[in-house]
């Protein structure tokens, strides 16, 4: 459900949108592919979605990046500090 309204809404707002099954799909296709965002879920079969965000900002420190909660509430995430990803520039 939160997938399919994620790429709804980012295909109203004008992005084309690509779908993958996992962590090491999403870095492959990215590696290929020039993205404006992009929005992973929290927990994929492979890895989590805060460390493919640390990867893509080592990668790319000004792409814009989301982490999504695919299952569960969204207070899982958003009360565990330990999710916390921090940025640096430079």
């Amino acid at each position: 459900m939160i997938r399919y309204m994620v790429t709804q809404l980012l295909a109203t707002l004008g992005y084309t949108v690509e779908l993958v099954k996992n962590g090491a799909d999403g870095m492959a296709a990215f590696a290929k592919s020039a993205y404006g965002i992009v929005v992973v879920d929290y927990q994929l079969p492979d890895m989590t979605g805060i460390e493919i965000c640390r990867k893509l900002h080592d990668l790319a420190s000004s792409l814009p990046l989301a982490v999504v909660p695919g299952q569960g509430k969204a207070s899982t995430y958003a009360e565990t500090p330990a999710n916390k990803v921090e940025t640096t520039d430079g």
